[in-house]
Parts: C-alpha cells; structure tokens; sequence
C-alpha cells in the first residue's frame, strides 16, 4: 500500500516570515541581558542561560511551524495545510 502524499514542506525562508511575528519575544533576552550586567558571576550566568533558552524556543517555534505547513497541487487545486494542534486546510482552485 502506498503512503498518502502528504505534499511537500514550504520554502525555508518561511521560517524569517514565522520569526517576524515573535521578533519582539528577541528583544526580552538583550534588555534583561544589559540589567543583569551589574550582578554577580551567577547572576550573569543564570540571565545569559536563560535568555538563550527564551532565543531557543521562540526560534524553535518558527521551525516547528514550517515543519507543519505543507502544500500540493492536483486536481486542479492547491492544497495548503497548517497546524500543529489544530490543523487548518484551505483548497485553493487555480
């Protein structure tokens, strides 16, 4: 039995696109980076490994959406699926 086509992944540069919309979740770990430089070493520590978790997830975000977001032409129409807990399906005829 042959697997259902699940249609192909869209242009990576998608992913700039999804990281434009959380752009400004980036700039939270550069201020509480420039407040925490008065601290201790622990403090600068704990702020920077914080601050490149909050980075990991807002860009892992933006990778998990482009992996969900799919396309496919036939029959006519261009199918365009997203979603990763709520899938969205549009049918576009060209």
């Amino acid at each position: 039995m042959r697997q259902r086509d699940k249609g192909q992944h869209v242009h990576p540069g998608e992913m700039l696109h999804f990281l434009w919309r959380y752009a400004f979740l980036l700039l939270i770990p550069f201020i509480r980076q420039l407040a925490a430089v008065q601290g201790t070493a622990w403090e600068r520590l704990s702020a920077t490994l914080t601050n490149l978790l909050l980075t990991l997830l807002v860009v892992a975000a933006a990778v998990i959406r482009w992996y969900t977001t799919r396309f496919r032409v036939c029959g006519g129409l261009i199918w365009y699926e997203k979603g990763v807990f709520w899938k969205k399906k549009l049918h576009i005829p060209f």
